[in-house]
């Protein structure tokens, strides 16, 4: 029982503490997301964040786990991780090691709550955490634009269909007609 660790004791990895990254900037940071299993053309989607985050971090990873993403900004493997739309079991004992290790872990938007329904969630080292967070911040607006724009694309292909149905039933209305005409010249005999 000697091993047993608790609250407020600090993070361990084979018996020595960890720590977060002191990478400062978002140009040198490594940082990780994941997205959900289908992502495209919903509300809440990660692209744009992705996109946005992108064009100011050295690389963004997906992993695959969010324990595993938390687990590694804790002990300074990657500077920072987010992520929509998770279970709190996902990202429970994640958050724990990162407030332990003395890194920082709120909802993306801080809104909600971390550990009640779906969980949006930054985690980062103490450095990076506000940066990412203002850039994250900054993505929620192309988000909005992103889901006008999805909205624009569903409205006209809906308008094309509509298109193509009147015009396929003109076509069928002309050769009706031609049909008609054409045994009205050449009857049968």
């Amino acid at each position: 029982m000697g091993d047993l660790r608790q609250a407020g004791k600090g993070a361990w990895l084979n018996g020595k503490p960890i720590r977060p990254s002191t990478i400062d900037q978002m140009i040198d940071a490594m940082l990780i997301t994941g997205f959900r299993f289908q992502f495209f053309n919903t509300p809440r989607s990660n692209l744009p964040y992705f996109n946005r985050v992108m064009l100011e971090a050295q690389c963004v990873r997906r992993l695959g786990s969010a324990a595993l993403d938390l687990a590694y900004v804790a002990n300074g493997r990657v500077e920072g991780f987010w992520e929509i739309a998770l279970n709190p079991w996902d990202v429970a004992a994640g958050i724990l090691i990162i407030r332990e290790a003395g890194g920082i872990v709120s909802t993306l938007h801080g809104e909600g709550h971390l550990l009640k329904g779906s969980v949006d969630i930054l985690a980062a080292n103490p450095i990076i955490f506000p940066k990412l967070q203002t850039i994250l911040d900054e993505g929620m607006g192309l988000t909005a634009s992103v889901d006008q724009a999805a909205e624009s694309a569903e409205q006209e292909l809906s308008f094309r269909k509509t298109g193509l149905a009147i015009s396929l039933a003109a076509i069928l209305l002309v050769v009706v007609a031609l049909q008609l005409k054409i045994r009205s010249l050449h009857p049968p005999a």
